[in-house]
């Protein structure tokens, strides 16, 4: 049974593999395999050193390109995935993390996020039989995905009787990566990036609550949860699966049965660090939340299984768009690159980091508005992830627009270019 999880995890997420990079991390992956260099974010703090040096072994013996060298980690680490949450709450739980919706997508996507969940599901799993296995799992998912580290809080409560043995596997398998980590990069320029890096997260750019409200953050987070992740929403297959899902949360916890109240108790820190400090518009965030409702829901066999075969029929069509559409951002910088190679300038946000991979003849920076736009000899262009446009006085006109599903490449979905010709 576990060979055939195993094998299911890990061919459902090849399957998956994305058709090319999203946002401004899966530029700073693919520019870490040609170069690590913490202060060029490549990637950015803290390194993730875990996650690049399997990607470099995979570019370096079976993977034909960049994309499939960081998506085979998260694939190979979906299989052990699907075992550990077999372990944990039954085979209920090891189809819905297979087969729920984000959860596989994230998979198959140039980024780390799938590496972790796999790793982590392997840290609980074996976190009462092998705490000092299971702390040295905690230890190297650490260099994989640093803000999963919340999420060990639940971890802590279930390794407090043999706790030392736990926290010595935690320590060594930090100081796996880190020492080298340290070396590399310098323990005192680590430290400044850490800084630089940490403040710019928590005050001017990333997730913290004073950006936006609670509930507007809640509601966002709601969204990625149960509509990106879990596939759950009204049309016929999505209201199957958010009934099978209720119904079968609802009966375990009815029963007591301790999996599950221990899957949700667990998630509960993660959940409160989400709400407060992650950011809301990245779905992938929820995806050890997705990966906690599917062991609470695992337990009830007959409605998890209804699920899963429900969250397959949503996941199906959303997989083949990953594995043959370029994201939105992807297909703009290719589109710029080939279209306007020579003198150009381009104005946008997270996507103007994919020109350093796409196309590094391009001048790309990053803006806000337009009124940041400084017109050039050549060619100026703008995406529209500029904010707060004063239309009225600037003089510009359409290109392309780009475009995909909401449910594989939020936030990025639309992503729409513009010619730039001065003030009106």
């Amino acid at each position: 049974m576990w060979a055939l999880l195993c094998a299911a995890g890990v061919a459902t997420r090849v399957w998956a593999t994305a058709a090319g990079l999203e946002g401004w991390d899966g530029a700073d992956f693919a520019l870490a395999l040609r170069e690590y260099d913490l202060a060029k974010q490549q990637p950015h703090f803290p390194g993730y050193p875990v996650y690049v040096a399997l990607a470099r072994a995979a570019r370096a013996t079976v993977a034909r390109d960049d994309v499939a060298a960081l998506a085979l980690p998260g694939a190979l680490a979906a299989g052990v995935g699907a075992v550990a949450a077999h372990a944990l709450g039954g085979i209920g739980a090891a189809l819905l993390v297979i087969l729920a919706p984000g959860l596989w997508l994230l998979g198959g996507k140039a980024l780390s996020d799938g590496t972790a969940l796999g790793l982590l599901l392997v840290v609980f799993a074996l976190a009462r039989a092998r705490p000092g296995a299971s702390g040295l799992a905690a230890g190297l998912l650490l260099g994989v995905r640093l803000a999963y580290l919340p999420a060990l809080a639940g971890w802590l409560w279930l390794v407090r009787a043999r706790w030392r043995r736990a926290l010595g596997g935690l320590a060594l398998g930090a100081a796996l990566w880190l020492a080298p980590l340290a070396t590399i990069v310098g323990p005192v320029e680590l430290a400044r990036i850490g800084l630089h890096f940490t403040s710019g997260h928590f005050e001017r750019w990333g997730g913290a609550v004073g950006y936006g409200s609670l509930g507007a953050r809640a509601a966002a987070h709601g969204w990625s949860l149960g509509t990106w992740h879990l596939g759950m929403g009204l049309s016929p297959a999505r209201l199957v699966a958010s009934v099978a899902l209720i119904v079968a949360i609802g009966l375990a916890l009815r029963r007591r049965d301790p999996r599950s109240r221990a899957a949700l108790a667990c998630a509960a820190p993660y959940a409160l660090w989400a709400l407060l400090a992650q950011n809301p518009d990245r779905p992938r965030h929820m995806a050890p939340l997705a990966a906690a409702v599917a062991v609470a829901a695992g337990p009830t066999i007959v409605p998890a299984l209804v699920a899963a075969s429900a969250m397959a029929v949503v996941a199906l069509p959303l997989v083949r768009e990953q594995r043959k559409a370029k994201s939105p951002d992807a297909a703009l910088a290719r589109f710029v690159a080939a279209r306007y190679p020579l003198r150009t300038r381009v104005y946008g946000w997270e996507e103007v980091r994919l020109f350093a991979v796409y196309g590094p003849r391009i001048e790309a920076r990053r803006a806000y508005s337009l009124d940041e736009i400084t017109p050039g000899d050549g060619v100026v262009l703008f995406t529209s992830s500029l904010r707060d446009k004063r239309r009225d006085r600037h003089c510009f006109e359409p290109v392309a627009t780009f475009r995909g599903s909401a449910a594989v490449f939020h936030p990025h979905e639309s992503l729409t270019l513009f010619r730039y010709c001065g003030l009106r």
